[in-house]
């Protein structure tokens, strides 16, 4: 890293710590080796912590040119440390950063050229647990609606049980799939991104008001540069690995309820209108006890997770062990193969016993491929799934791929390559990147993807479907809570055509009733002109065979 004299930083990483000596030094190790050929500075600031942190940062840290230690007698706060930091910092770029986080270079490039845009005065980036889970953070700014339905017993209620978590998901920034450069209300203050010429400027020297507790400062932030006329985004593209809420725990459940609501209000003084302040303390006295800030799981980061291969199966005997071969031929990835036998009546019991323990195998009563493939994710030992149906291969490098892809995009849900069918038909399909409003529209992405395991067992398969379109359904679902997919651009799916398969053995017209039942349990998302359309096509199309049924019935009774 350079630190040479007069080679003055360019970015300035603001770390403030109280008792958390692991995460403060492992931050600081990860930012400087991320860092290493860029003119940046680290800046630590203990608060006061009292339990050898700033003594064992010295110990490491004390000769490196790069890395500023001060040591605070008193506990100065987030919003005061910070500020602490900001004034022995130089850099024409600062990032806030919070000990528990590990910055990514490839993240921090990106959130770097965002802030070179002349409107943007706040970038951040997805931040995912320790468990591999999308932490939702940022958020949408807390208006009274918010408020209400979201931390009073009454409204939450009414969000949970009539309104499908609404507001919730409108909070916590889970109405559309994350992806792109979004502009948010809120970024969370445990990655933020500013040029200091936007501190020096817009907002007034003040990086955040220590006047506020802890649990706005990073609310009021952003809403100051919403103020100044600058854009809040965040880059979902681009992500960095958060514990979340390591000082915070450190409080009990009252104080830290205490400290939203003082929060809550602060805010309110010195954002809103005197009406709005009285209504929010209408709405604090319903408030319910609220959880703590969302933190993530102790479990490790996985770069090897194991696969579970989902296969299906109902009188499939004749392909079942080409599916079968084709899983366990897989390279590169750790996989485990789990058929569920769905009460075949033809020979799959004698193929199944033919491959011993190199299987593991399911024997229910018939209950439909719904049925089956939530059995599946219940009974899988791996995060992630893969739904291989019984006619079906997959290409040897299907998992690894897919497997790649989605551990290079958190926040997607599920990862899909390209299909070959073969059989009836020989053609690859030429399928792009996901798109929502595509999504909403129809679904070209078939079921056997690569998902993350919790997503299903989160929201299971429709039972009640048996007949097609689960897949769609289960996408949609995923839309509904922020969940996209990843496109692995090559053909990793072998896709058998044949006149028995389940999709092209249904009636047209009842594909077309099944697709009016998905888009119904979907409306707010696909809209109601898109539900409206399709049922004037069923409708249509009864009317029609109902003429022609008529027709048929007056021709055979006129006949001599």
């Amino acid at each position: 890293m350079s630190a040479a004299i007069g080679d003055r930083p360019a970015i300035s990483v603001l770390v403030v710590t109280w008792r958390t000596p692991d995460d403060a030094e492992r931050c600081v190790t990860t930012a400087l080796d991320e860092l290493a050929d860029l003119r940046a500075e680290v800046v630590v600031v203990d608060n006061a912590s009292g339990d050898g942190t700033i003594e064992r940062l010295r110990a490491r840290f004390g000769d490196h040119p790069a890395v500023v230690l001060i040591a605070n007698d008193e506990n100065r706060g987030f919003a005061g440390g910070n500020a602490d930091a900001l004034d022995a910092s130089t850099g024409d770029v600062v990032v806030v950063c919070n000990p528990d986080l590990r910055l990514r270079r490839a993240a921090l490039d990106r959130l770097l050229a965002l802030v070179e845009e002349p409107d943007v005065g706040l970038a951040t980036c997805a931040l995912i647990g320790l468990d591999g889970r999308p932490q939702t953070l940022h958020r949408s700014l807390p208006d009274l609606r918010t408020v209400a339905m979201t931390l009073t017993r009454p409204g939450a209620a009414i969000d949970h049980r009539l309104l499908g978590r609404r507001h919730q998901r409108r909070y916590r920034l889970l109405e559309r799939p994350r992806l792109g450069v979004v502009d948010i209300g809120q970024a969370a203050g445990a990655l933020m991104v500013l040029r200091r010429s936007v501190i020096d400027g817009a907002l007034g020297g003040v990086l955040f008001d220590e006047s506020l507790p802890i649990l706005v400062n990073d609310v009021d932030l952003s809403r100051r540069v919403h103020d100044a006329g600058l854009r809040v985004v965040v880059d979902w593209d681009a992500w960095m690995v958060h514990e979340g809420g390591v000082s915070l725990r450190q409080l009990d459940a009252r104080a830290l309820r205490d400290l939203r609501w003082d929060g809550l209000r602060r805010y309110y003084e010195t954002h809103e209108p005197p009406w709005r302040r009285r209504m929010l303390g209408m709405l604090q006295r319903a408030a319910l006890d609220p959880s703590p800030m969302a933190t993530a799981a102790d479990a490790p980061v996985r770069d090897d997770p194991l696969v579970s291969v989902v296969i299906p199966a109902f009188n499939y005997g004749g392909y079942l062990a080409e599916a079968i071969d084709s899983a366990l031929a897989q390279r590169g990835a750790r996989t485990e193969v789990l058929v569920v036998d769905d009460g075949s009546t033809d020979d799959t019991p004698e193929v199944l016993e033919r491959y011993g323990d190199a299987i593991r195998v399911h024997r229910q009563d018939n209950a439909g491929l719904s049925a089956a493939r939530n059995v599946g994710a219940q009974l899988a030992r791996g995060d992630l799934l893969v739904y291989l149906d019984a006619d079906n291969k997959l290409h040897p490098d299907f998992v690894a791929r897919c497997r790649d892809a989605l551990l290079d995009h958190p926040t997607a849900g599920f990862a899909y390559p390209q299909v070959h069918h073969f059989g009836a038909v020989d053609r690859t399909t030429e399928l792009g990147a996901y798109d929502l409003d595509a999504m909403r529209r129809r679904n070209e992405i078939d079921a056997c993807c690569l998902l993350r395991r919790h997503l299903v067992l989160d929201h299971p398969y429709d039972e009640g479907n048996r007949v097609g379109w689960e897949d769609w359904d289960l996408f949609l679902t995923l839309a509904e809570h922020g969940w996209g997919g990843v496109l692995v651009d090559e053909p990793l799916l072998e896709y058998r055509r044949h006149d028995a398969s389940m999709t092209s053995s249904i009636a047209s017209l009842r594909r077309r009733r099944l697709r009016l039942e998905v888009l119904r349990r979907h409306r707010r998302l696909v809209g109601t002109r898109a539900v409206l359309h399709q049922w004037w096509r069923v409708e249509r199309m009864r009317a029609g065979l109902a003429r022609r049924r008529l027709l048929g019935q007056r021709s055979s009774s006129t006949t001599p």
